[in-house]
């Protein structure tokens, strides 16, 4: 079995062939570089596209945020005559003080049910069925927590009422 190489101008490919079996292969004899990128980003790269988009995210509300503002400040000759501006002031500022809140906790909306699924879980593992009194006392204190939301609500609407008579 001989092996023949035919000569190519090109120095990145050659065709070699078998004696016997009157078959030409063209072999690429260009061995590519080795390179660290490739295993970089199979590594991390999932993680910069987030980071990207968290950026992204954050460039977007930066932006809107005083184009927002910019608007709410715009008010008719009407609206000016009915509120005053400690009025304005503070519903801005309890505005601002909301979407600020609403940004800390908005990952209770997932985290939260997880949180207690995997503590029921882990309870009903050591505990057994009487992990099920804990959840009926947390279940019966709903009630109790949505009073206290709404006494809290009316008071700060009447500190609201209260700061902007100072104010004025």
């Amino acid at each position: 079995m001989a092996l023949i190489i035919l000569y190519n101008p090109s120095p990145s490919h050659y065709a070699q062939c078998k004696s016997n079996s009157g078959h030409v292969d063209f072999v690429d004899s260009k061995k590519k570089q080795p390179s660290v990128l490739p295993a970089l980003v199979k590594s991390f790269g999932h993680i910069f596209i987030f980071g990207a988009v968290l950026k992204l995210l954050q460039d977007v509300i930066i932006f809107v945020g005083p184009q927002i503002l910019g608007k709410s400040l715009k008010i008719s000759n009407k609206a000016r005559k009915e509120t005053t501006v400690g009025e304005i002031v503070n519903l801005m500022t309890v505005d601002a003080q909301k979407f600020i809140d609403l940004t800390a906790y908005i990952n209770t909306i997932w985290s939260a049910p997880l949180q207690i699924i995997l503590a029921i879980y882990f309870l009903w593992n050591e505990l057994g069925p009487s992990v099920l009194a804990g959840v009926a006392v947390m279940i019966m204190l709903i009630p109790v927590n949505g009073y206290i939301a709404n006494k809290v609500k009316t008071l700060r609407i009447k500190e609201m009422k209260k700061k902007t008579n100072v104010q004025s």
